[in-house]
Parts: C-alpha cells; structure tokens; sequence
C-alpha cells in the first residue's frame, strides 16, 4: 500500500433541477482532477440536483434509487478516469427521501451515507433521517463521509476516528450566513482527532439563499493543505500521508512534551454524552 495519496474537492456551482447540465460539468472536473493525480474526487452535498426545494413532492421528482441512472452515470465516470468519487445526491427509497452521500468506484459503488443530522434547512426539511454512521476503504486509506450540519456536531467525528478513519471527506450546502463555520471547523475537527479533513462546499446562488465557498482540506494539525475562496469555481487537492493520520501520539520533545487527543481521553468523565441525555426544553 501506498502511504501518500492524492484527493480533490470540487467547489462548484449546482444547477438546481437540472442533473443532465450537473453531471455533464462534474464529468470534466473529475477529469481535470484525475488528471492531476488525485484518487478520490469529492464534490459538495446535493451536487446532482440542488439543494433549496419547497417541498417533499417537489425533491421527489429529482431524487432517485441507489441503482438509478445517475449513480449509474457517476460509476461510469469512474470506470472512464479509474478513480474513486464521493458525491451527494437526492435518494428515494420507496416514500421515503433521503439526502445522501454515495462514494463509487471503477468497480461499482462502494457505499452511501445517509445524512444523520438534519437542520431545519432547505431540502432537509422533508427528508429521513440516516441511522448509521460508515467507514469505506479505498487502496488501504479509511474514508468517513459525514454531510455538512453533521460534522458541527463533534461526536460524530470522534466516532468516525475510533473508528480508524484517516480522512473524514464533508460535502456541503453552507449558505453564507455559515462562513465562519466553514472557515473554523474545519481545521479544529482536524486537530480534535488527528486526522485529515476536506470539506467541500458549493457556490452561487439557489432560491434565496447565497452559499459561501471556502472549501478546505486540512491535515492532522489542523494546517490548510488547499482551500478555495467564497466566491470562485476550484479544485482543491492535496496529499495526504496515511502515517500521519494514525500516528495518533505526537512526540514534540521527547520524555517532556507528548500529546495524544485521541488516546488521552477520560471517557470515565464524559457520561452524558449518551442517546438518552437532552438538555432541557429552557437551555
């Protein structure tokens, strides 16, 4: 196995209802990434169909089965490039909607992720909630998907990385009123756990709502390896080195100076952070 690998974000803008003109331009930037060496393209949340809908009935009419024609499209890229890709799209199952994220291969997909955590928020108003957090692996490198307001909460994350995630990949919908999330959280998801973290957002405007860019990808300390501003269409890419990733305990000065985030935890301390624990209706 190859310890370094190379992975991109597409920061781009989403043609609402329109997936033929979506997956047409997707198509040329995981070309243009491939390209330049990188074996996982990400692109942001709802990518293929947009994100501000007015209704349940309304998605319905663009989402589709796991086994629908646009995933079929997306692993037919991926076939073509013979690279990996993460996307999100609108998933039907049955009368049931969901807003999921499906990661597809030369060999077929891979796995999907159902966003778990849901705002009160665009298309997220009608659509299921996931039930389960993943992990996938491509080439020897862990991959955790998580979609946008999941990654604000910091147990999902945490779980991911015991897990053994090396790299937790974020498409996004971040409005603009979201841009310090997008700028901060990032890297402190990053640091908290040690591992590399690429949020891919989107830009332009939907309804009315602007989003704000600012796509990162970011290694274990929390350091910027790419990003992209508010405003322009970019892809970000970076290398990620596996061994950073699960070298969990950090020698700064050997027998003085010694950190590990993730194995120094007191979970003896943290005992309401369980399903049943809510904070009160008035906090």
């Amino acid at each position: 196995m190859e310890n370094k690998f190379k992975i991109s974000g597409v920061q781009r803008n989403i043609h609402r209802l329109n997936v033929s003109k979506n997956l047409t331009e997707m198509r040329g930037h995981f070309k243009a990434a491939v390209y330049e060496g990188s074996r996982l393209v990400v692109f942001p949340e709802c990518s293929t169909t947009g994100y501000c809908f007015d209704s349940k009935a309304e998605a319905m009419k663009l989402a589709e089965p796991i086994d629908g024609p646009t995933v079929h499209s997306l692993i037919g890229m991926c076939k073509e490039e013979g690279a990996y890709l993460v996307s999100g799209i609108l998933e039907s199952d049955h009368d049931n909607l969901f807003n999921t994220a499906v990661l597809v291969g030369p060999n077929g997909l891979v796995g999907k992720y159902r966003k778990t955590h849901l705002p009160f928020l665009g298309v997220d108003r009608f659509v299921n909630s996931g039930h389960e957090l993943c992990v996938f692996e491509i080439e020897g490198v862990k991959v955790g998907i998580l979609i946008c307001y999941d990654a604000t909460f910091p147990e999902t994350v945490r779980e991911l990385t015991l897990r053994g995630v090396d790299i937790l990949v974020l498409p996004t919908n971040w409005p603009s009123q979201s841009q310090l999330v997008a700028e901060h959280l990032i890297p402190t998801r990053a640091i908290e756990n040690t591992i590399y973290v690429l949020s891919v957002n989107r830009v332009g405007e939907e309804g009315q709502f602007g989003f704000c860019g600012r796509s990162k990808l970011c290694a274990p300390n929390g350091m910027p390896l790419d990003q992209a501003d508010g405003s322009e269409e970019k892809i970000i890419t970076g290398e990620i080195d596996i061994n950073e990733a699960r070298s969990k305990r950090k020698v700064r000065v050997p027998g003085e100076y010694i950190l590990d985030n993730v194995n120094g935890r007191r979970p003896d301390l943290y005992t309401k952070l369980s399903y049943h624990h809510r904070m009160p209706p008035h906090i």
